[in-house]
């Protein structure tokens, strides 16, 4: 049985991720009854929580690893899963798609301005043609799902009033039940709870183990029990994450949002570190990892 089908996007803005407009989900009054999907209210709102995650990707690794070329193999990778949350676009979002992908994901060069003499300016890698050429080429190709080893528990409303806050505390409080399943379901599942809590810091084996939240019969996992039982797709899931996180430790990435709330730019080096307690090889780290966000 279809447990559901991701929607034609007809918002004019590319979709990234799901919410419950989004989703047909077939036989939804079936669904109920056998608990597959349950809708649940906070605040006045409703929100609905799926046995089964329903895939949604993250786009970590191609923030991180910007693409090259329209050979690289990234381009292909990202168009699919694109297409995967706007299946059937027409031509205003096939456009979008294109510009998105441009802007979002393609390395930049700088080369000379065309405006401003002796002005070098950031720009794309990737020509529209050579975008829209390999979207066009995975649209009439065979259809074959992407392989997305990350998803979601919980479909807020596209109008949720929720804060983003709320929107993590929810999935934390759904993904902690979830936990109570068996070993390899909850380890995936913590992992995944890293990932929205701190989207930039690596995911390890001991930091699963340091939450307390994957437990046995003797209480909580080792790591070795973790390593053991961790299965391929989480391991996938963090491969990919990890590309796209900067920072080892969760320290790090506190000392980084400080670093952005300084002038650090314009103090000299020896002061930023002092003021952060840090190194100033790491401080150099920040300031690079702040020039490549921009």
């Amino acid at each position: 049985m279809e447990k559901f089908r991701v929607l034609q996007n007809r918002s004019g803005q590319v979709r990234t991720t799901l919410h419950i407009e989004d989703v047909l989900i077939p036989k939804f009054e079936t669904m109920l009854e056998f608990e597959l999907v349950s809708i649940m209210a906070f605040q006045d709102e409703d929100f609905l929580i799926l046995k089964d995650a329903i895939p949604v990707p993250k786009f970590n690794k191609f923030y991180a690893s910007r693409i090259k070329s329209s050979k690289d193999p990234y381009l292909y990778e990202v168009i699919q899963l694109l297409l995967y949350l706007n299946p059937v676009p027409n031509y205003v979002l096939r456009k979008k798609l294109v510009e998105f992908i441009i802007l979002r994901f393609s390395k930049m060069e700088m080369k000379p301005s065309q405006v401003k003499m002796d002005e070098l300016i950031a720009t794309p890698v990737l020509s529209f043609e050579e975008v829209q050429q390999v979207l066009n080429l995975c649209l009439i190709v065979e259809k074959k799902d992407p392989v997305i080893p990350t998803g979601v528990y919980v479909l807020f409303s596209q109008n949720s009033r929720y804060t983003k806050e709320v929107k993590i505390s929810i999935h934390a409080d759904i993904r902690e039940l979830k936990i109570r399943n068996h070993l390899s379901s909850a380890i995936h599942i913590v992992a995944e709870h890293l990932m929205d809590t701190y989207d930039k810091v690596k995911i390890t084996t001991s930091k699963i183990e340091n939450t307390k939240m994957v437990t046995t019969k003797k209480g909580p996992a080792s790591i070795r029990s973790i390593s053991k039982y961790m299965s391929p797709a989480t391991r996938t899931a963090i491969e990919d994450h990890n590309i796209g996180a900067s920072f080892k430790s969760y320290i790090t990435f506190e000392k980084y949002e400080r670093f952005l709330e300084l002038d650090a730019n314009n103090d000299s080096l020896e002061r930023t570190a002092s003021v952060l307690e840090t190194s100033k090889s790491t401080v150099l780290d920040f300031r690079k990892i702040k020039d490549a966000s921009n």
